[in-house]
């Protein structure tokens, strides 16, 4: 055969659940079981609640409480606009006599002929096996997700189905047949097909599949141990050590970095949060930067509620607590908080609601937090040798639920430092700093004033009337959050809070944004020592 820029590919079934792509699914597990170090999980945690399937097709199914460990697999899917057909105080006694899955929309059936087909008998689907209008029992299973999805056999993803009502086995399309001969020689056939899933010569999947960019499914799919993403055109299994596809072309030994760090972002993470997993311990600032790393990705992810900007990663956060990072405080660790409370808004990057739901406002809960602000992506600036420039002296942490890193329902830090008057800072911005780096000021509501005389900007007097415009500037203080040392122009700098006087508590601070770039040495001569209680 000739020479060809296309790489060789196993065949595809036209049926995802056809025994030919059964036994490929079951052989990815069994090499995971065999040879993968992930395999088990550090611990078995059953779930409250389970579906116990009967052998076949026609047996029934109930939902069962485990009391020992058993093997189940785990459904990772975006419910949408699905029928109410969820577990609630009026029907959990009977699901435990029977239920009827027959009823279920058809994305939690496929999920359910699949478990049987690979032999299992249980499988969690949180909308079943989690009571829908118990806010405690759904607080409480919310806590147990980091132990549900990792103890799963497997995760079963349906990743390019829109809401539950779809299902995920559906036909592919036949391969294309081409025929060619060579002069004077016999006709060859060649059978071509269209990969939707990835390139056909890459091995980095398409991104933009809906569970890509969902809150609650990034969770589920780092906290796995090993997933089978179905795909339009073939199933895609994922572990911690290793990516294989179905047609062979997209398989790789080693599981993607950390988003950040050059992988797939959406399919990858399973490497370096694997890494935090097994870790015994870590050093603080490296924790923190992967922490930071973590809440960067999540925080591009869509949620339907703002409630659940907490819940939807609150396994993830039980996962690194063994790393010793402290409290955890709506969303950020209580060691080395000064470097997270500098995470900010950048306008220039695809700003969007992260939550969904037009009646949840745009910040819900403690304004120093990331979680609580409905604008999207956060950003930090990831200084490896920062210094901390002030001191986290007490903070008090009132929860939501039962859920330690879940929903809160109000929250104050008490931090001691140096701050700098909104009159200093005005006098600041109308004097050009001597070298490239001006201070920029981003505000938390999406609003960037960059003062760098090397970019096309407004005059500087012009830019300062609109910043005193945009907010009621008479009451904002700069507060310094950490110290770096800048190579580029060999000096030392401050990144630090924009904060002002909170409009319902009386004593207590908002944060409003961030001015990063501030040069040290003018800060430690107009700063005053201060203490302020964050709200």
């Amino acid at each position: 055969m000739p020479q060809t820029p296309f790489r060789y590919a196993e065949d595809v079934h036209k049926f995802a659940e056809s025994e030919a792509s059964m036994s490929v699914m079951k052989k990815w597990i069994s090499d995971c079981c065999t040879f993968h170090q992930h395999a088990s999980p550090k611990r078995n945690s059953n779930p409250t609640r389970l579906i116990k399937l009967g052998r076949y097709e026609d047996d029934g199914a109930r939902l069962y409480s485990p009391k020992h460990p058993v093997v189940f697999t785990a459904l990772s899917y975006r419910w949408g606009l699905g029928k109410q057909s969820g577990t609630t105080k009026d029907n959990v006694t009977k699901r435990y006599q029977e239920l009827n899955t027959s009823d279920f929309p058809k994305t939690l059936q496929d999920a359910i002929h699949i478990t049987r087909r690979l032999g299992l008998e249980y499988i969690w689907i949180d909308r079943v096996c989690i009571i829908q209008d118990d806010k405690e029992d759904w607080a409480n299973e919310a806590s147990l997700m980091a132990g549900i999805y990792a103890s799963a056999y497997v995760v079963l993803s349906a990743t390019a189905t829109e809401d539950c009502e779809n299902g995920f086995l559906h036909k592919r399309q036949k391969p294309l047949l081409i025929r060619y001969a060579q002069h004077g020689q016999r006709s060859q056939k060649v059978y071509a097909r269209r990969i939707e899933s990835h390139l056909c010569h890459r091995m980095k999947p398409r991104t933009d599949y809906i569970l890509h960019g969902r809150g609650w499914c990034m969770q589920e799919r780092f906290l796995a141990r090993r997933i089978i993403h179905f795909l339009p055109d073939e199933i895609l299994f994922e572990c911690q050590a290793r990516r294989e596809c179905e047609c062979g072309a997209a398989s790789n030994e080693d599981g993607d970095e950390f988003p950040q760090h050059g992988g797939s972002p959406e399919y990858g993470g399973y490497s370096n949060f694997a890494r935090m997993q097994a870790a015994k311990s870590m050093e603080e600032r490296e924790l923190t930067i992967n922490w930071a790393r973590i809440v960067d990705r999540y925080s591009r992810m869509k949620l339907t509620y703002g409630k659940d900007s907490l819940p939807a990663l609150s396994g993830i956060a039980a996962c690194v607590q063994h790393l010793d990072p402290g409290k955890y405080i709506a969303g950020l660790w209580e060691k080395d908080i000064a470097i997270q409370l500098g995470w900010f808004i950048y306008p220039k990057d695809d700003l969007t609601r992260r939550w969904e739901d037009p009646k949840d406002i745009n910040i819900l809960g403690p304004t120093f937090s990331w979680s609580s602000h409905a604008i999207s992506p956060v950003r930090y600036a990831y200084y490896h040798t920062a210094r901390s420039f002030c001191a986290l002296e007490s903070f008090n942490i009132e929860l939501a639920t039962s859920n330690p890193y879940g929903q809160v329902r109000d929250a104050t830090i008490c931090l001691s430092g140096w701050s700098v008057s909104r009159y200093d800072m005005i006098t600041l911005f109308r004097t050009p700093v001597v070298g490239f780096y001006d201070p920029c000021v981003y505000f938390d509501f999406g609003l960037q004033f960059e003062f760098d005389r090397h970019k096309k900007s407004l005059p500087r007097d012009k830019m300062i009337e609109e910043l005193e415009n945009t907010i009621g500037w008479e009451s904002v203080m700069c507060f310094g959050l950490y110290e770096y040392h800048n190579p580029i122009m060999n000096t030392d700098q401050v990144d630090a809070l924009l904060v002002q006087p909170s409009k319902t508590e009386v004593g207590k601070y908002v944060r409003i944004g961030v001015v990063l770039n501030l040069k040290k040495s003018w800060f430690k001569k107009t700063a005053v020592a201060r203490t302020i209680n964050l709200v």
